[in-house]
Formats: structure tokens, C-alpha cells, sequence
């Protein structure tokens, strides 16, 4: 029985070839979205209430009969406040909003006693112009944030 020697510099190049043709069958499957995030991202658009929100209800929100709400697009703001200033939220993006774009959005909280990070990366899901809106939402924890911006 006679062995042929491996021809190294043909297994070389057959490997290049596999390993490209995987990447690009990879880059053509695309991502797919996880159905929840889906579901989670529709609820967020249906929004219309300036605040945060989780797993599809309203952890912290804007109460027109309780708080007051100020904007500041210079400085990418929105503050939701008691009358009294006792309980404040204020949300600040790193830049102006861009649909798709991914940003940081700081939180400031003041006498709020629910578990949020002060600082989350979101991506923009939507600017509503007519309503002077901008929703925001984070995959790791399934959090919304509807940011009022004029």
C-alpha cells in the first residue's frame, strides 16, 4: 500500500475557502430578531406617555395631573418632576437623535426607588416629530424609554 505525502499548500487554500464560504453564508442568514424584543419594540411605539418602561408596562411615568415636564434639545434633556421637585427623573442622550443610531442615555434619579442603572446603551427606535417624541429601547434588560424632545 502506498501512502501519498499531504499536499500541505492544497489543505491551506480548501481551509480558506471553507472558512469564507461560511462567513458569507452567515452574513447572508442576517439577524434574526428575538420575537419578544419585537413584541416589545411595537408596544414601545404605541407610547405616547414621556418615561421608562419595562417588559411592556410603565415603570416610571409622566402624570399630567402630578408632575411637570421640562426639555432641553441643546443639552438632549427631559426632566418628569413632582410640582414640588421632591421626585425627579431626568434623561439625557449623548447626542441628538437619529433612528437606528446607537446612544447613551444617562438617568438621573432623584427619590426614585426602583433598581435602573444611571446610564444604559439604546438604540433610537423612533423620533415622532408631530408628537415631539423619541423612543428609545435596550435589549440587555427589555427597557423603553420615551424621551420628550422639542
Amino acid at each position: 500500500m502506498i501512502v501519498e505525502p499531504i499536499d500541505l499548500k492544497r489543505m491551506k487554500k480548501l481551509h480558506y475557502i471553507l472558512a469564507a464560504a461560511l462567513m458569507a453564508l452567515c452574513a447572508a442568514c442576517g439577524e434574526v430578531e428575538d420575537p419578544l424584543v419585537t413584541e416589545l419594540k411595537t408596544f414601545l411605539t404605541q407610547q405616547s406617555v414621556p418615561g421608562i418602561y419595562q417588559n411592556g408596562r410603565a415603570m416610571f411615568a409622566y402624570n399630567e395631573s402630578a408632575h411637570q415636564i421640562c426639555t432641553n434639545t441643546v443639552s438632549q434633556m427631559c426632566r418628569i418632576q413632582l410640582d414640588d421637585a421632591s421626585v425627579a427623573l431626568t434623561m439625557t442622550l449623548s447626542s441628538a437623535p437619529e433612528v437606528g443610531k446607537k446612544q447613551t442615555l444617562t438617568l438621573g434619579l432623584h427619590n426614585i426607588k426602583l433598581p435602573f442603572e444611571t446610564s444604559y446603551e439604546v438604540e433610537v427606535s423612533e423620533v415622532d416629530s408631530e408628537k415631539h417624541l423619541v423612543r428609545l429601547f435596550e435589549r440587555e434588560t427589555l427597557m423603553g424609554f420615551v424621551f420628550c424632545y422639542e
